[in-house]
């Protein structure tokens, strides 16, 4: 090749690599205009969208002042023991109102708010358990709901209904645990990204695709979408950002009260509780890998060492053991209900 045609074929060849680089620039750019663009819309949708949020989504039940702080507190049903839910991790009251719906044919149902999230205030005090309970306790006296209750525990609120019982055993006849934390993997993460969800809420994400915070498995599909809206406000976040960084994971001292006061066996006395447990590996306990069967038989002799009256049941299903098998969970709380018509 000659030197003329060497120096012609390196300028073309130079001019491809500016031409495709400059292509490369340009959609680029591009792509993060129709970002910002999307990213705009998607606020404006979210923030116009919220401003009908309060009509569309009224309260169902009736607000009380306690401590000056409004809380949401829905009671249905005759009878007594009151069986009380008391949700998990950025629980808002819609996710246990088809279960309230189911038990309440046989006594009184009661669904809460607790502060910050939904239709409850926000409150400056730390979020720890017993802050939350002791605000749980003046709320249901505030509300005159007597004792006893027949409390069913989620996820986090499963830890949260036995220090209700450690601090007010006379009121408590009997527990429900549903897939519920220990306190000894406390500490050891899990905690969702906040700022992320923020984010994500802001612009309309889980207003328009409710899957992505709430699916199928976790949330009854008559209350997915309201349940995914108000997740998505950044209220909702920051009091379960707060829950977790001063009462659960994130705070040292309250770990250590929680192990020592909860985690002793025969802390429940003889108190009568269910536990149902989610199988979420899909197989047999004896056919599980050892790691995982022996985490299983931990958790069962943990929580049946808690009580002479208690009962394990480990359940083919995933955390949302209420969605996908409704008909176990409420056959477990009406079970607890009668015992505690025949010794309470």
């Amino acid at each position: 090749m000659s030197v003329q045609a060497q120096t012609l074929t390196e300028a073309l060849s130079r001019r491809h690599r500016m031409g495709y680089r400059t292509l490369i620039i340009r959609v680029t750019v591009a792509g993060v205009i129709l970002s910002l663009l999307v990213l705009a819309l998607g606020f404006a949708f979210e923030t116009r969208m919220r401003t009908g949020d309060a009509n569309s989504y009224p309260p169902p039940g009736q607000l009380y002042s306690v401590d000056g702080y409004a809380m949401h507190l829905h009671c249905t049903g005759e009878g007594s023991p009151t069986v009380l839910f008391i949700g998990g991790a950025a629980a808002l009251s819609f996710q246990d109102a088809a279960m309230q719906q189911r038990v309440s044919a046989t006594t009184r149902t009661c669904i809460y708010d607790r502060a910050g999230y939904l239709w409850s205030d926000p409150r400056p005090e730390a979020r720890t358990s017993w802050q939350l309970m002791d605000e749980l306790h003046d709320l249901l006296a505030t509300a005159q709901n007597a004792p006893p209750y027949v409390l069913v525990g989620s996820s986090n609120g499963g830890i949260y209904a036995r220090v209700y019982a450690y601090l007010y055993p006379q009121d408590v006849a009997g527990l429900v645990m549903v897939d519920a934390r220990l306190e000894t993997e406390l500490g050891k993460g899990g905690m969702l990204p906040t700022a992320i969800l923020q984010g994500m809420g802001s612009v309309g994400l889980f207003r328009l695709f409710p899957g992505i915070i709430c699916p199928p498995s976790a949330c009854n599909p008559s209350y997915a979408e309201p349940i995914a809206v108000f997740r998505g406000y950044s209220s909702t976040l920051t009091t379960y950002d707060r829950e977790v960084t001063e009462g659960l994971d994130g705070a040292a001292e309250q770990i250590r009260l929680l192990n020592t006061r909860l985690g002793t066996p025969g802390s429940l006395a003889n108190l009568p509780i269910i536990i149902l447990h989610a199988n979420q590996f899909g197989l047999p306990v004896e056919r599980l890998e050892p790691r995982l069967r022996d985490y299983v038989e931990r958790y069962q002799s943990h929580y049946t060492a808690l009580s002479s009256a208690s009962t394990y049941r480990l359940i083919d299903s995933g955390h949302g053991i209420a969605v996908e098998h409704p008909d176990v969970v409420q056959g477990a709380i009406e079970s607890i209900v009668l015992d505690s018509l025949n010794s309470f």
